[in-house]
């Protein structure tokens, strides 16, 4: 799996038109997109293969998007449990 300093840099090279910044803060990596909105990425570095996506639009229209493989036994029910998509809230 990609480091997180990898994968800022694929954010500051391959994205460079949307990416205003993207900076490693601990164990997280936050992008900072030109509408404001920004994403954080988070690869275990104690689990093999966890990591997570979220996309913070709150300020911008009240919406997250995230995606992650970590086990959160809300969703056990779905198809793709650890996977799973929040589409606009925490509830979605």
């Amino acid at each position: 799996m990609a480091t997180l300093d990898e994968i800022r840099r694929i954010a500051e090279v391959e994205f460079a038109p949307i990416v205003t910044d993207a900076t490693v803060m601990g164990v997280k990596l936050r992008i900072i997109l030109t509408d404001t909105s920004y994403v954080d990425v988070w690869v275990s570095g104690k689990l093999e293969n966890r990591f997570g996506f979220h996309w913070e639009r709150g300020h911008l229209d009240g919406t997250i998007y995230r995606y992650d493989n970590f086990p959160d036994t809300d969703w056990k029910h779905i198809p793709t449990y650890p996977f799973h998509f929040h589409k606009g809230s925490q509830d979605a």
